[in-house]
């Protein structure tokens, strides 16, 4: 499930909305695969994920984004 069409999919997605708030050329998956784990020690993103698709729903997209990059 984590490496499925649609966890990629996610993955893409979500780096897709990361990129619209970065400079041109400045976005890089090791930065990404940063920023998801930041999720996950900061409530301010646990929250606002979990708010808004249920509990759980920061582990399994940080999971699904460091499988899929």
């Amino acid at each position: 499930m984590l490496a499925g069409v649609a966890a990629h999919e996610l993955a893409e997605m979500h780096a897709a909305w990361i990129q619209m708030y970065l400079a041109d050329g400045t976005y890089s998956v090791e930065a990404h695969k940063g920023l998801a784990q930041s999720y996950l020690v900061d409530d301010r993103f646990r929250d606002y994920y979990n708010s808004a698709v249920g509990e759980g729903a920061t582990e399994f997209l940080v999971k699904v984004l460091l499988t899929n990059f």
